[in-house]
C-alpha cells in the first residue's frame, strides 16, 4: 500500500559540478543562458526553448540543445555570419540557470525545483518533503555543508580575482596615464572582501598592466623612430631631386647649344650625341630619386597604419575583455548566491528532522531527455540528478 512521505529532509551530496566542470555540460531545454555579442557589446538573457533552440532577433531559432557552451558559441557565431549580421560576432555564452528538475510521486510537495550543481536524489527528495529512509544522515549533511562552504569561499575568491582584472581593463581603456585603482563600485562587488587579499590581487594586475603598457610603448617608440628616419630620408630625396633637376636643366641647355653649333657646322655629331646621353642620364636619375621618394612615403604610411592598427587592436581587445569579465562577474554572483542559499538549507532547523527512520520502502526512478538516462530505475539516494530530469518517488509500507 502506497503511503505519502511528509517529512522535511535536507539537501545533501557533494557539489560535484562546480563552475569549471560545467564547461563540459551540454545544454538542454529549460536552461537559461546569457548571450554576449562582443561586436555590439549587447547582452541577451534567454531560455533554451522546448525545441532546444535559442531565439535571437534577426537570426531566428538556433538549435543548441546537446551542445557544450563552446559548441553553442560556435554555432551562434556561424548563424550570425551566415545571416550576414556581423563580420566577426565573437559570441560569449554564459549559463545562468540550469533547467529545473521535477519531483513527482510520493512526496509532500511534488513540483518543479531549481537545480543546483551537485544535486542528488536525496537533495531533491529533501526539497520536496522526502523521508529519512532516502538515506539522508547527519554525516551526509555535514559533508554537504562543508562542500557548500568551500564552494562559497571559492566563488568569493573568483569574484575578487575577476574584479581586480576588470579594474585593470578599465584602466587600460582609460589611457596610459591612468593608474589602476579599485573603485568603490568594484570593491562592493566582492561579497566577503575581508577574507581575500584584494590589495595583492590589484598589485598583480597593476604589474600586468605596466608590462602591457611597456610593451605597447616599445612598439610605438619603434614606429615613431622609423617614421622619423624615413621622413628624413624623404626630405633628403627632395633635396637631391632639386639638385638633379638643376643638373638636368644645365645639361639640357648644353645640349641646345651643341645642337645649335652642329647646325652651323661647328659641332660634330659625336659631341651632340654625348650631350644628349648626359642629359638623358640626368633625367633618368630624377625618375630614380622620385621613385625612391615614393617608396619612402609608402613606408611612412605603412608605419603609421601599423601604429594606428596596434592602438585599435589594444582597444578592441580591452573592450572584449571588459565584456567577458563583466559577464563572468554576473555569473559568479549567481553562483555565489546559490551556494549561500544551499548553506541556508543545510543549516536551518530541518536538520533535526533527519534522525528518525520511517517504516517505508522508498524507491526512486529518474526520467530524462538525455541518451542513456531516459529511464533509470533502482537508483540510490546519492545518485546525481541532472538539469531537466524528473525524479519519480515511490513509497510502500516496509516489510515487517
Amino acid at each position: 500500500m502506497r503511503v505519502g512521505i511528509h517529512l522535511a529532509a535536507l539537501a545533501v551530496g557533494a557539489l560535484a559540478w562546480t563552475g569549471a566542470a560545467a564547461q563540459g555540460y551540454r545544454l538542454i531545454a529549460g536552461d537559461r543562458v546569457e548571450v554576449t555579442i562582443a561586436a555590439t557589446e549587447q547582452t541577451i538573457e534567454t531560455l533554451v526553448d522546448a525545441d532546444g533552440q535559442v531565439r535571437l532577433a534577426g537570426v531566428g531559432g538556433i538549435t543548441v540543445s546537446g551542445l557544450t557552451l563552446d559548441g553553442a558559441e560556435d554555432r551562434l557565431e556561424a548563424a550570425m555570419r551566415d545571416g550576414e549580421l556581423y563580420v566577426d560576432p565573437r559570441v560569449s555564452l554564459m549559463l545562468l540557470d540550469y533547467a529545473p528538475v521535477v519531483v513527482a510521486g510520493d512526496v509532500s510537495a511534488p513540483g518543479r525545483y531549481e537545480y543546483f550543481p551537485g544535486m542528488t536524489v536525496a537533495a531533491a527528495l529533501a526539497l520536496s518533503g522526502g523521508s529519512a529512509q532516502a538515506g539522508v544522515n547527519r554525516l551526509d549533511v555535514l559533508r554537504a555543508e562543508a562542500n557548500a562552504e568551500a564552494d562559497r569561499r571559492e566563488a568569493n575568491l573568483e569574484i575578487a580575482r575577476t574584479v581586480a582584472a576588470l579594474a585593470r581593463v578599465r584602466a587600460r581603456l582609460a589611457g596610459d596615464d591612468v593608474a589602476l585603482t579599485l573603485g568603490d563600485d568594484l570593491r562592493a562587488e566582492v561579497p566577503e572582501p575581508a577574507v581575500v587579499d584584494l590589495d595583492a590581487m590589484v598589485a598583480a594586475e597593476a604589474a600586468q598592466l605596466a608590462a602591457e603598457r611597456a610593451g605597447s610603448a616599445t612598439l610605438l617608440e619603434f614606429w615613431e623612430r622609423e617614421i622619423e628616419t624615413i621622413t628624413g630620408q624623404s626630405r633628403n630625396f627632395d633635396a637631391r631631386i632639386t639638385v638633379q633637376e638643376e643638373i638636368a636643366q644645365s645639361l639640357g641647355d648644353a645640349l641646345e647649344r651643341a645642337q645649335s653649333l652642329q647646325e652651323r657646322g661647328l659641332q660634330t655629331g659625336a659631341q651632340v650625341s654625348s650631350a644628349e646621353e648626359r642629359e638623358a642620364t640626368a633625367r633618368s636619375r630624377i625618375l630614380e630619386l622620385e621613385t625612391a621618394k615614393l617608396t619612402a612615403e609608402r613606408a611612412i604610411a605603412d608605419a603609421r597604419r601599423a601604429r594606428v592598427t596596434h592602438l585599435a587592436q589594444i582597444e578592441q581587445a580591452a573592450l572584449a575583455d571588459r565584456a567577458r569579465l563583466e559577464a563572468e562577474l554576473r555569473a559568479l554572483r549567481v553562483r555565489y548566491a546559490r551556494h549561500v542559499h544551499l548553506l541556508s538549507l543545510l543549516s536551518d532547523g530541518a536538520v533535526d528532522m533527519l534522525a528518525a527512520p520511517e517504516i517505508a520502502d522508498v524507491r526512486f526512478a529518474i526520467l530524462g531527455p538525455r541518451e542513456g538516462r531516459a529511464r533509470l530505475t533502482g537508483v540510490a539516494p546519492a545518485a546525481p540528478l541532472l538539469p531537466g530530469e524528473t525524479l519519480l518517488v515511490t513509497a510502500r509500507d516496509a516489510e515487517p
